[in-house]
C-alpha cells in the first residue's frame, strides 16, 4: 500500500492538534490565532517536501523519469537522458535538415551561383534553403544543392517543414539577372526528419534496459538500428559468409508512403550499426560487414463481389481501412527479433474473415472475396513475406457477378 500524500490543510490540521495537545487549552485567543498562521507556513513547507520526495521517486525508474530539462544546484539535467547515457542509448536524436535538389533555368550562360550566400524559398512551406556548393551557369539548366536553413517561425528549419517533392515550386529571394526567378525541384535528395519524441526515446532506452547487449546477436543490429531515432522496424539476417544484412523500416509520411529509407537514411543506419571510431568498429562483432538495405514493399489488391450493406460508402470505407491496417502490420519473421505471434503469413481467409465481420455488422452480405498479388493479378490462398518484405494494400475493387 502506497503511503497517502497529506494535503496542505491536512498537515497544517496536524500541526494545530499537535500543538493543542502539548500546551495548555486556557492560552490567549491571539497565541491560538498565531499557532493557526504558524500551522499553514510549516505546512507549506512541508507539502514541498512531499511533492520534492515524490517526485525524485519517480525519477528512478525508466518509466517515469522526466524528458523536460531540470536545474539542480545550477546544474541542468534531463533525467532519462542521463539513463539512456548510462545504458548506452546516447541522447536523443536530433532533427535533422532536408536537402533538395533544384533545376536551375540560365537565361545568360556566365557567372555562377555561390554557396553560402545564393537562398530559395519554397512556395508552399516558406522556408529559405542555402545551396551548398557553387553552381557555374554553363548550360541552359543546371542542378543546384540546396539544405534548408530557415523556417517562417524563426526556427532552423530542421525537420519534416522543410521538406518538398520534385515538381513542387521555389523562387530565388533575390533575383539574378542571369537566371530565371522561380525555379524546380527535382529531387528530395535528403528528406529532414523531426526530432525523436519523447516516446520514442523512452522506449528505446526501457528496451535497451530489457535487453542487454548480446555479442552481436539479431537484437543488437535492432538497438543499434534504433539509435538513428527514424528507424521504426529493423530485419537483420545471416547473409554471405561474413556477412549481415540488416533491413530497415522508417516512419510513412504522405512524401514516403512505404516507409522506404533514403540513401542518405541508410547510409546513417550501417553508421549507427557500426559506430566506426578510430578504424575500429565498436558495435558489430569483428569479421562481419554490414549490408544497409531498405524493406520492400509487396502491394495486394483484394476483390470483394456483390458486396450490400447499409450506409454502403461508409461499410466500404470501413473494410478497405480494415484491410490497410491488417496487411501493414504484417512482418517477416526472424528468430530472436520479432515477437510472438508471428506475422509474416498472409491468409486468404483472414481477409476474408475481415470483410465479413464488417459486413456482417452493417446487415450486408457478398458472395466471393480475394486476394491478389497487384503486379501479377495472380490469387493466392497464402503467402509468405519474403525476406525484408512487408506488405500494403493497393486497392479494393468490388464486383458484380
Amino acid at each position: 500500500m502506497s503511503p497517502p500524500v497529506p494535503t496542505t490543510k491536512e498537515i497544517a490540521e496536524n500541526i494545530q492538534a499537535s500543538f493543542s495537545a502539548k500546551i495548555n487549552q486556557n492560552i490567549p485567543q491571539v497565541f491560538k490565532s498565531f499557532v493557526v498562521v504558524l500551522s499553514f507556513a510549516f505546512a507549506g513547507v512541508i507539502a514541498g517536501l512531499y511533492k520534492f520526495a515524490s517526485y525524485i521517486f519517480l525519477q528512478w525508474f525508466v518509466e517515469t523519469a522526466g524528458f523536460d530539462e531540470i536545474t539542480v544546484n545550477g546544474r541542468k539535467i534531463k533525467p532519462l537522458v542521463f539513463w539512456g547515457r548510462l545504458i548506452g542509448v546516447g541522447d536523443p536524436s536530433p532533427a535533422t535538415k532536408a536537402e533538395i535538389l533544384v533545376e536551375i533555368a540560365v537565361e545568360n550562360q556566365s557567372g555562377s551561383l555561390l554557396a553560402g550566400q545564393t537562398q530559395i524559398v519554397g512556395s508552399l512551406n516558406g522556408v529559405t534553403y542555402l545551396l551548398q556548393s557553387d553552381v557555374l551557369l554553363d548550360a541552359p539548366v543546371k542542378t543546384g544543392s540546396f539544405i534548408a536553413a530557415a523556417d517562417p517561425e524563426g526556427g532552423g528549419a530542421a525537420g519534416t517543414i522543410g521538406n518538398l517533392s520534385p515538381g513542387d515550386s521555389a523562387s530565388f529571394a533575390t533575383p539574378y539577372s542571369n537566371v530565371a526567378q522561380d525555379v524546380v525541384v527535382s529531387a528530395l535528395d535528403a528528406p529532414g526528419v523531426d526530432g525523436e519524441t519523447e516516446a520514442s526515446y523512452r522506449g528505446r532506452v526501457v528496451r535497451r534496459f530489457a535487453g542487454r547487449p548480446q555479442g552481436g546477436a539479431g537484437l543488437d543490429y535492432v538497438y543499434w538500428s534504433e539509435e538513428t531515432g527514424f528507424v521504426i522496424g529493423v530485419y537483420p539476417y545471416t547473409g554471405y559468409p561474413g556477412e549481415v544484412d540488416v533491413y530497415s523500416e522508417v516512419e510513412s509520411t504522405p512524401l514516403n508512403p512505404d516507409g522506404i529509407p533514403s540513401p542518405t537514411q541508410l547510409d546513417a543506419i550501417k553508421d549507427a550499426i557500426e559506430k566506426d571510431e578510430g578504424g575500429l568498429a565498436l558495435n558489430r562483432p569483428l569479421g562481419s560487414f554490414v549490408n544497409s538495405l531498405p524493406i520492400t514493399r509487396r502491394g495486394f489488391t483484394v476483390d470483394i463481389t456483390d458486396l450490400t450493406g447499409e450506409n454502403l460508402d461508409s461499410l466500404k470505407l470501413e473494410i478497405e481501412d480494415a484491410l490497410s491496417l491488417f496487411l501493414r502490420e504484417r512482418e517477416p519473421y526472424v528468430d530472436g527479433v520479432t515477437s510472438l505471434p508471428k506475422k509474416q503469413d498472409i491468409f486468404r481467409d483472414d481477409i476474408r474473415g475481415i470483410v465479413r465481420d464488417y459486413t456482417a455488422a452493417a446487415n450486408g452480405t457478398f458472395t466471393e472475396v480475394k486476394i491478389k498479388y497487384t503486379d501479377t493479378g495472380i490469387s493466392f490462398a497464402v503467402y509468405t513475406l519474403a525476406q525484408g518484405e512487408k506488405a500494403k494494400l493497393t486497392i479494393v475493387n468490388y464486383l458484380t457477378s
